[in-house]
This record gives structure tokens, C-alpha cells and sequence, in this order.
């Protein structure tokens, strides 16, 4: 009976994502434009072309180098690149790299563009790589991308601005997208038949592999839940893909099947010591494995030290410990790069881009529980909302009066990655007291050349990380010793013998000016008894002095 449950259960499945490809959901205007703007305003940047170029080399190329050998491989990819090579570089010059199609006049050249696999096809001198690209295309393997399934949103109608502008920003990532596919689809077919496979078996081996290392982003093939709420899962299906991939992988190594044991395995270390390479060890680890580890140094409690769920959850306990590790094993400069990988030692953090197995972006912040609240809508709500948040933030610097930045704010990825160069040359970097904590002479001309095409520069990088964990723990502190005096104050005399003996042990090896002394504890009962007096009073904590002027305030609300 569970065997034949199980078979019903598949089956309906099957049933819900067939009839979901045949009657896919129809978005309204309002999920429509809120997808396209938020694509324009989050990916359009020179930074998310260049890393998502990185995926064959990233992804593919540990998982053919596995069952082929990594120099084979490599060989193998880097013939296709070299000659796709000139008809991507011949589309991006046609089209200023996307610019051409902001004026109505060059539609032909932007389709063009969009069609760059029919130029590659017809440069191809060996006819099975022309039947494996014309199958591919078919079965809607080789170009479909997020880009062209987003594309579809807007045909059938007439171009207006808004359908221009979103053009001219996916031109570039659309050509990166069918480079990827191509040299993926290629490199796998060509390895293939030179293993002895039948036409055939290298076309569906190609095939397999743009879809578990290139990914399937159509329609179709998102999840149900992807399906029925867009925004909210917008940008999700890169990590469920690679999680799949990853697990994919896991098991054929546990229990051998399509996958050999040794292949399963080998690809598994590949992908772990690519991203090892440009994320480092932060980059390379997957986020439950973060959280899973941040929880166990919860559990195991050292009250020393900020092992919080907020730093479990966001990966910033093991971030943080493997940070102090390597500089206390290599150094500051050789430490910062077994962290954050080998792009450091040239000045330029990716780790934070090219994670592996990065879900979610988080900072909970636990003042209270609206702040909780909000912190976990903006880390979940999607990128839509996010977006809307970043707008808001900048209206309220604007109002504020600091009309650059809040500009800054609001403006897409690309626009935003200038403008902060901008103010690094003219200001360095100024916190957000108004402080500059690193002066403009210091920014170096390729610090300011990393920052305007859209990757953070390795000091930025350190020092907001150095400030990030000092006051972090500077936080923790503070409130331990509150909740150690609160404690005191409210306990009666026989839980205070114990108290005093936390007290001792949280003030050994600490600053005198964080130090709990008996007077201070003794000024907490006094303050609290004069507080609760105010508030009788007044119906306000306030300052006695100031209690003549404000208590007016306060009087309509009284009884005499």
C-alpha cells in the first residue's frame, strides 16, 4: 500500500507540473513590471555579466572534468570559447553593449542579438555541432535563460521607452547567458563522441549537461510555489539549482547509480575547489552547513563571545571564525585570502558574489520585535519588496539631507556602482556618522576602478567586515552586562550570592570601564527607584529639571 501511495503521489505531481507547463499562470501588469524593473535596476552591471561568464569554468567544468579529466575538459571548452568568441564580441560592439536598442531605429540589430545562436550555428564548420545546437534550441534547452523567459513578457506589442530600456540592459546578459549554453552544450557533445559515444548518447549527454550546470530557468520548470508567487521566489532558482546539483552529486557518491561513486565524488571536490578559489573558505561553504555550525557554538556556550542566533542565521559565526583562524595562522594578508579568496590578493572581494550555496541575505535585528519583523521580511520578502525598501531608504536620506546618497540609493546597480566611485574619489569612505574612516588619497586608482564596474574593493571589503565584528561583539557585551545588572536588581538575596559570582567572571579580563562595580549596581537600585518615581509623576521617565516645561504634556491625560 505505501509503495503504491508513493506511485499516486508521483503521478499527481507529474499531472500538477504537466498541466502547469500547458496553462502556465498569467501574471498581471503589476508582477510583470515589477520582475523587469527589478532585473534592470538589480543586474544590469558589468560585475553580474563578468561573474555569470564564470559559470562554465565555475560549474561545468568541475562536472565534465570529473568523468572526462579536468585538462581534457578545459582543452575542450576553451576550443568552443575560442570560436564563439568572435561573434559575441561582434554583437556587443553592434549594440554599444546593449545601448543601440534605447533608439527604436536599431530593433533589427538588438534581435539580432537575441538571436546570436543562428550566427553561431552558421559558423560552424562540423554539421553534428550544428544538429546538437539546432536539437538543443528545439527542446528549448540551449536558450532558454531568466532573460529570454522575461523577454516573452513584453512580445506581441509594440515597443514603447520602458520596452527599450529594459532591452538595452538584457542584451549583454542574454549574450553571456547563450556563450555559457553553447560552450557548456559543445565542450560536452565533443568529449563525448571522443569517448566513443554514439551521436545520440553525446547529444542527450549534452543536453544533461547545460541543464544540471547552465541550469533550465523556463517557465515550466519552476517549482510550483515558484510558479504561484514570482516575487517573492525572484532570483531563487540559481540556488535551488545548484543545491540540486550539489545533492545530486552527494548521493551518486553515497550509492552509485547514473553517477559512478569516484565521478560523483570528484565533482564534488571540483565544485568545492572552484568557489574555494575566488569565495574562500567563506564563499566555498554551503549557508546550512553555516547555520548548523553557528548553532553548535551556541549550544556549546562560551559567554565571551557573540555566538548568537542572529549570527548563526546570517553565516557570520563561521565567517568570523574562520577569519580570526587564518590570521592567526598566516598572517592578516595570506588570511584574508584563504578566507575570501585568491581575487583578495589583487585587491578585490568576490566572496560575497560567488558563494556557492548562498539562499538568503540576512541581518536580523533583534532590538525589537518590530525591527525583528521588518529585518526578516526585507531578508525574505523577495527582491521586488527589497528593491521598494532600497527606495524608500534613499527618499529618507534625501529628506534628510544628504541628497547624493539617497540618489545614490535608489538608482540601478550600474548607475549606483558610479556614483559610489565618485564619492570615494572625491570623499574616501565616509560611514554613516559622517566619519571618513579611510581618506581619498588612500583609494587607490584601481580601488576606485573596482568600484565603478561594480565589485567591492578588498579594503572597503575589510574594513566593513572589522567593523561589522567589532560592534557586534561591542553589542553582545553591552547587553550581557545590562542583563547581568537587570538581574541584580530584581533578584532577592539568595539569587544574588550567584549573581555576583557571574558578575566576577564577566568582569574578568575585561576594560575597567566595562567592569560591574558594587556602587554601580547599588546607582541601578537607586536610578530604578527614582525612575518609577518620575513615572508617577510625570507619567514619563524625564529629567526632573526638564519635568516644569513637559509635564503639561501629560496633565490632559491625569486625574487631579
Amino acid at each position: 500500500y505505501a509503495e503504491h501511495r508513493k506511485a499516486s503521489i508521483a503521478m499527481e505531481h507529474l499531472k500538477e507540473r504537466d498541466q502547469m507547463g500547458h496553462d502556465l499562470p498569467d501574471r498581471s501588469e503589476f508582477v510583470k513590471k515589477s520582475i523587469e524593473a527589478t532585473h534592470f535596476f538589480m543586474l544590469a552591471s558589468p560585475s553580474y555579466w563578468s561573474i555569470n561568464a564564470t559559470q562554465p569554468w565555475m560549474v561545468t567544468l568541475p562536472t565534465l572534468g570529473a568523468k572526462h579529466g579536468w585538462g581534457q575538459a578545459a582543452a575542450a571548452m576553451r576550443d568552443v570559447q575560442s570560436h564563439v568568441w568572435g561573434d559575441m564580441q561582434a554583437e556587443i560592439f553592434s549594440t554599444k553593449g546593449g545601448l543601440a536598442a534605447l533608439r527604436g531605429k536599431n530593433r533589427a540589430k538588438i534581435e539580432q542579438a537575441f538571436n546570436l545562436i543562428d550566427q553561431i550555428e552558421s559558423k560552424l564548420s562540423n554539421q553534428e555541432h550544428k544538429d546538437v545546437l539546432e536539437y538543443l534550441r528545439k527542446n528549448h534547452i540551449i536558450d532558454i535563460n531568466v532573460f529570454t523567459e522575461m523577454r516573452d513578457l513584453a512580445s506581441g506589442r509594440k515597443q514603447n521607452s520602458w520596452d527599450r530600456v529594459i532591452d538595452a540592459s538584457r542584451v549583454m546578459a542574454h549574450l553571456t547567458e547563450v556563450n555559457n549554453r553553447v560552450v557548456t552544450a559543445l565542450a560536452a557533445y565533443q568529449l563525448d563522441r571522443n569517448a566513443g559515444s554514439t551521436v545520440e548518447e553525446a547529444t542527450a549527454y549534452a543536453a544533461k549537461m547545460v541543464s544540471q550546470t547552465q541550469f533550465n530557468y523556463s517557465a515550466e520548470n519552476k517549482p510550483p510555489l515558484f510558479q504561484k508567487y514570482p516575487l517573492l521566489f525572484q532570483f531563487m532558482q540559481w540556488p535551488q539549482h545548484m543545491y540540486a546539483h550539489l545533492i545530486r552529486n552527494y548521493m551518486g557518491m553515497v550509492e552509485a547509480g547514473v553517477l559512478t561513486k569516484s565521478e560523483a565524488r570528484s565533482t564534488l571536490l571540483g565544485l568545492l575547489g572552484t568557489h574555494a578559489a575566488v569565495g574562500g573558505m567563506v564563499g566555498m561553504m554551503l549557508q546550512p552547513i553555516k547555520l548548523a555550525f553557528g548553532l553548535v557554538m551556541m549550544g556549546l556556550g562560551d559567554d565571551d563571545e557573540p555566538y548568537t542566533f542572529k549570527n548563526a542565521l546570517s553565516g557570520a559565526t563561521y565567517d568570523r571564525m574562520i577569519a580570526r583562524i587564518a590570521a592567526d595562522l598566516f598572517g592578516t594578508t595570506v588570511g584574508s585570502v584563504v578566507t575570501k579568496g585568491l581575487p583578495m590578493a589583487i585587491g578585490v572581494d568576490l566572496s560575497a558574489r560567488m558563494s556557492m550555496g548562498t539562499l538568503y541575505f540576512v541581518d536580523l535585528r533583534g532590538d525589537n520585535a518590530e525591527s525583528v519583523l521588518g529585518s526578516i521580511v526585507a531578508s525574505f520578502g523577495g527582491a521586488s519588496l527589497n528593491q521598494g525598501m532600497k527606495f524608500a531608504n534613499g527618499v529618507g536620506k534625501i529628506m534628510d539631507g544628504d541628497v547624493y546618497k539617497g540618489v545614490e540609493t535608489m538608482m540601478p546597480k550600474v548607475a549606483r556602482d558610479a556614483m559610489r566611485a565618485g564619492r570615494f574619489y572625491n570623499e574616501g569612505l565616509v560611514n554613516n556618522a559622517g566619519d571618513t574612516v579611510i581618506d581619498a588619497q588612500d583609494m587607490s586608482a584601481w580601488n576606485l576602478l573596482t568600484q565603478f564596474f561594480g565589485f567591492q574593493p578588498a579594503r572597503a571589503s575589510q574594513f566593513y567586515s572589522a567593523q561589522s565584528a567589532i560592534k557586534d561583539a561591542e553589542r553582545y557585551n553591552i547587553g550581557r552586562r545590562d542583563s547581568l545588572m537587570r538581574s541584580y536588581r530584581n533578584a532577592d538575596a539568595g539569587e544574588r550570592r550567584q549573581l555576583r559570582r557571574d558578575i566576577m567572571e564577566y568582569n574578568r579580563g575585561r576594560p575597567k570601564e566595562e567592569r560591574i562595580t558594587i556602587s554601580q549596581l547599588m546607582r541601578n537600585q537607586k536610578s530604578q527607584r527614582e525612575r518609577e518615581q518620575r513615572f508617577r509623576r510625570y507619567g514619563a521617565n524625564i529629567d526632573e529639571r526638564k519635568a516644569r516645561y513637559y509635564e503639561k504634556y501629560g496633565e490632559p491625560y491625569f486625574d487631579e
